[in-house]
C-alpha cells in the first residue's frame, strides 16, 4: 500500500507541475493516471475535482464525484470543493443544494459546511434553523456550548429586521 501511494504522490508531483505550467490537459491526464493506478485514492478526486472547478468544468467536476468509488461521506467532502466552486461563479442556489444534500446525509459531517455558507451569504435565518436543528440532534455534544455561542455572536450581527426573526429555540 505504501509503494502505491508513493506512486500516487510521484503523479500529484508531475500533475500539479503540468497545472502551473499552463498543461491542464495534461495535468488532467496524469491524475487520471494516478486514479487508474489507485482507484480509491480520496486526494486524486480532490485534486481532479479542483482541477475541473478552477476551468468551470463543473459538470464534470460533478460527475467524477458521483462514479468514484468511494464511501458517500468522504464523496461530500469532496462535493464541498464543488460547493465553494459555485459560490465562487456566484451560483448559489446550486451551492445551497450541495450543502444542504451532505448535511441530510449526515447532519454531523454536513454541519459546518452548510452553516457556514448560510453564513457567508448572510442568511440567518438559515443559521439560526440549521444551528437549532443540530443542537437539537445532538445537544451534549461537546461543541454544543460553542455553537450556541456561535449562534448568539450571529443574533448579535444580524440586521434589526432578521434579528426579530432570531428568536430562541425551546
Amino acid at each position: 500500500w505504501r509503494i502505491v501511494q508513493n506512486y500516487v504522490s510521484a503523479f500529484m508531483f508531475v500533475a500539479d507541475t503540468l497545472r502551473r505550467a499552463g498543461d491542464l490537459k495534461s495535468a488532467e491526464a496524469v491524475i487520471r493516471q494516478a486514479m487508474q493506478v489507485s482507484p480509491r485514492e480520496v486526494s486524486s478526486y480532490q485534486y481532479l475535482a479542483g482541477l475541473l472547478t478552477d476551468q468551470r468544468r463543473m459538470a464534470s467536476a460533478e460527475s467524477l464525484v458521483e462514479a468514484a468509488p468511494l464511501p458517500e461521506a468522504t464523496k461530500d467532502s469532496i462535493r464541498t470543493y464543488l460547493g465553494m466552486a459555485y459560490l465562487r461563479e456566484g451560483d448559489h442556489k446550486k451551492a445551497e443544494e450541495i450543502y444542504l444534500k451532505a448535511y441530510e446525509r449526515s447532519k454531523a459531517g454536513g454541519f459546518n459546511d452548510l452553516v457556514t455558507f448560510y453564513y457567508q451569504t448572510k442568511n440567518y435565518t438559515q443559521v439560526e434553523r440549521v444551528v437549532n436543528d443540530w443542537l437539537a440532534a445532538f445537544p451534549n455534544d461537546s461543541r454544543a456550548p460553542e455553537v450556541r455561542s456561535f449562534l448568539e455572536s450571529v443574533r448579535q450581527q444580524a440586521p434589526s429586521d432578521t434579528a426579530q426573526a432570531l428568536v430562541p429555540a425551546k
